[in-house]
């Protein structure tokens, strides 16, 4: 991180496809076997986070809320599976996954879309 006003720089973490939640308080990041970690940036804290149902083959997309994230998941418990269609004849079907917003305080999910062709491409929103 660097200050616009002092040109001092602060290494805030080491990870990969950092998230910024809107408030510009936490950081979410992915770091070693697609593990995730969050930090708050006001404390300097971090902690391991491991998001209900996260694939470890996708992950995080971004942040709803200033406590909330849209995430990759595996359909919820019960839940009938689903595969694919239109798909390469030498691959075949892929399992379908859901998405799922989860806050991170408390890690009670809900799923948004329980059914999604994981070769979609889903983000950019506008935050409130």
């Amino acid at each position: 991180m660097l200050s616009v006003e002092t040109g001092a720089r602060e290494m805030l973490a080491i990870g990969l496809d950092p998230l910024w939640s809107a408030d510009q308080a936490t950081l979410l990041f992915k770091v070693a076997d697609d593990k995730l970690e969050l930090r708050d940036l006001k404390t300097g804290v971090s902690r391991a986070i491991e998001l209900p149902g996260m694939t470890g083959r996708f992950g995080a997309i971004d942040f709803v809320r200033p406590r909330q994230v849209l995430y990759w998941g595996l359909p919820t418990e019960g839940t009938e599976p689903e595969s694919t269609v239109n798909n390469s004849p030498l691959i075949g079907p892929k399992q379908m996954v859901s998405l799922k917003v989860v806050d991170l305080d408390s890690l009670a999910f809900a799923t948004v879309v329980p059914s999604i062709d994981p070769r979609a491409n889903v983000g950019d929103f506008t935050r409130d």
